[in-house]
């Protein structure tokens, strides 16, 4: 039996979670693949048992209305916010109601790294990062008011992260092209987070387990990956102080 400190570790090591590698539709509390984006959202087709079916039959006019009107809002994904365990974590309580589309881009003069940033739950968290030739291919999500001011919540923004504002190519034609990401307010080290397909990537590519070991060395502590993390979900006020120390520390001298 797998215990509770084991199951928040490879929680923390997971980040930022398993997404399809295509356009799709977050519904319900289900994932379903978008086969069509083109024309207007109402038009989008997405696969439901084993059918193709619009998005405006699959959700009903009201709640397709939401992004044929623009009453949305556009925001890149640059960590573990187009996964769908965490979409289904961070909506738990609006399962029966909740719609998110999220789609392919791409990024023009920015790279999506690991952030100088531990989050409650352990993980070191990701962030978007202006640097000038480079660009990345990310997801969007398209969130209503509601589900926006929820994300913010979930994201302490002002607090850790602010909106950056992008603009970004490669969406299907309904959605605007400027959007707004996450960005740390605390900066980022010098490591981009793998699985996102850079061009003229400034830094190497590291994972989960990378990102811990630069956080470790960032605050000068001579200890394992796992004994880090065990300390930092087993003990939230000391996982406070690293985060603070960490948002402090110098990376690029």
């Amino acid at each position: 039996m797998i215990s509770e400190e084991n199951l928040r570790m490879m929680w923390a090591l997971a980040y930022p979670f398993p997404r399809p590698q295509t356009s799709f539709l977050f519904v319900d509390g289900q994932t379903l693949g978008l086969t069509a984006t083109e024309g207007a959202f109402g038009q989008w087709r997405a696969r439901y048992r084993g059918q193709e079916v619009s998005l405006a039959d699959l959700v009903g006019e009201a709640r397709a209305g939401v992004f044929e009107r623009g009453d949305y809002h556009a925001v890149v994904a640059v960590g573990s916010n187009a996964a769908p365990v965490q979409l289904r974590r961070k909506f738990a309580r609006h399962l029966d109601s909740v719609v998110i589309p999220v789609v392919r881009i791409t990024i023009p003069g920015h790279i999506i790294a690991w952030g100088k940033h531990i989050a409650p739950y352990g993980a070191v968290g990701a962030t978007i990062a202006e640097h000038p030739g480079a660009a990345v291919e990310a997801w969007a999500t398209l969130l209503g008011p509601g589900e926006f001011e929820v994300m913010n919540e979930t994201e302490a923004l002002g607090e850790t992260y602010d909106h950056h504002r992008v603009s970004v190519t490669g969406a299907p034609a309904a959605v605007r092209p400027d959007m707004v990401a996450y960005r740390s307010l605390a900066g980022h080290m010098p490591l981009l987070v793998e699985g996102y397909a850079h061009e003229n990537p400034p830094f190497p590519f590291g994972g989960p387990f990378e990102s811990q070991e630069m956080a470790i060395r960032a605050l000068g502590l001579s200890m394992s990956v796992d004994q880090f993390i065990a300390e930092n979900v087993s003990d939230p006020d000391l996982a406070r102080r690293r985060d603070k120390a960490l948002a402090a520390a110098s990376l690029f001298d």
